[in-house]
């Protein structure tokens, strides 16, 4: 697997062009669409999906009904209206979405995914049989569309200031270069290929560092959930030779290239890839995590052991940044990896809330909520403190 060509999107302001998905548009067209979304057009989003929220409340309580789901599918064709009233994501294929909608949010499928629901309280084993995919689908769709707009909020507070630096001069304010890798899904694309193309991804970088003015000499590795596993596993890849033997890969960059790793929700052991706490949705993980894998189980197997961050991290780790919610994510795992770093003489920080303080689900880092703006501005205190043991290179 290689990446595509124009697989880079670029959100260089310095440049006329950005590449997306095989498609080549004016400089800010693309990763930007979502900067054109007006707050109150995000405010309008949130009041749209109450009813999604409310269902949400209802699953996480194992109390969902015909009456909680039923406005959910109006509410995304809602969703889908006003998105394109405001001319918003413009290769968006409008009426593709609407038929989608309309042909999962039926009577029986909500009826489905009620009693998927009822199977997981009683008996998890069996939810996982072929009856509930389609309920399990339906609550998969649910749960995304509820979290657009604290993710178009969040977007937008996080990359404004970015790109009205990146238009005024050459970096952020931070002296930052940032790549996003957009990379390969399940199940066409199994475990390891993002793993490869992770490496595949710096290979890259590397032979351009000086068209995209980075330096291949210090670099952050960061993701939220499934690409904090990516990132996590890949730095065991460039610290651990025998490690990275075992992979087949040959990194292209040094060990010490990597100064840190940050981790929002991440997925740091993939046995516990089903193992959140809530069972509907450890269900639907458990269906995604053996899509990935090409496994009929995750626990012993082993593609599954081979990917657990903290099962292959070594002493020489980098430094790291961890942060998690407190529902309905993977909590547990966090602790368990700075434990192990702490155990390895590895600098690492974790920031936590209890529950007392407020209910943080799985991913809540990309939100607005004060807990979320609270682990953003730690995470950037603590690269900074990284950068300045590096020395004055530059970035």
């Amino acid at each position: 697997m290689i990446i595509a060509e124009n697989g880079l999107l670029t959100l260089d302001y310095w440049r006329d062009e950005v590449s997306y998905q095989g498609i080549t548009l004016p400089s800010g067209s693309i990763g930007c669409a979502a900067l054109n979304i007006s707050d109150d057009v995000v405010e309008e989003l949130k009041q749209i999906c109450q009813p999604l929220q409310a269902a949400i409340d209802a699953i996480m309580k194992m109390q969902l009904n015909l009456e909680h789901l039923t406005p959910t599918g109006d509410s995304i064709l809602q969703i889908l209206e006003l998105l394109q009233r405001e001319k918003a994501f413009p290769l968006l294929d409008y009426p593709y979405y609407r038929k989608r909608v309309r042909q999962i949010f039926t009577a029986e499928n909500m009826k489905n995914a009620v009693g998927y629901v009822e199977l997981t309280a009683s008996d998890p084993a069996d939810a996982i049989d072929d009856p509930f995919v389609r309920g399990r689908g339906l609550l998969t769709v649910l749960l995304f569309c509820a979290q657009l707009p604290d993710t178009l909020a969040m977007f937008k507070i996080g990359l404004l200031p970015f790109a009205q630096a990146l238009h005024e001069s050459d970096r952020t304010a931070e002296d930052y270069a940032v790549v996003s890798v957009n990379y390969a899904l399940a199940p066409d694309y199994p475990y390891p290929v993002p793993v490869r193309q992770l490496e595949q991804c710096l290979t890259y970088l590397k032979d351009h560092a000086a068209e995209y003015r980075i330096d291949m000499d210090r670099i952050v590795f960061a993701g939220s959930s499934a690409g904090a596993q990516i990132a996590g596993q890949y730095l065991n890849v460039l610290t651990d030779p025998a490690y990275a033997s075992e992979m087949g890969l040959t990194p292209p960059i040094p060990a010490d290239a990597a100064i840190a790793f940050v981790s929002s929700s991440g997925l740091l052991d993939c046995e516990r890839f089903d193992k959140t706490g809530v069972p509907p949705f450890d269900q639907v993980l458990l269906r995604c995590g053996l899509a990935y894998f090409g496994t009929t189980a995750l626990k012993g197997e082993a593609p599954v052991l081979q990917a657990g961050v903290i099962r292959h991290m070594t002493a020489q780790f980098p430094p790291m940044f961890l942060s998690d919610g407190n529902t309905m994510t993977f909590t547990d795992q966090a602790i368990d990896m700075k434990a192990k770093a702490d155990a390895l003489g590895i600098p690492a920080e974790i920031l936590l809330f209890p529950k007392e303080e407020a209910e943080l689900r799985h991913g809540f880092e990309l939100t607005q909520i004060p807990q979320a703006l609270e682990v953003q501005k730690a995470s950037a205190a603590f690269l900074l403190r990284i950068l300045s043991r590096e020395g004055t290179r530059e970035t």
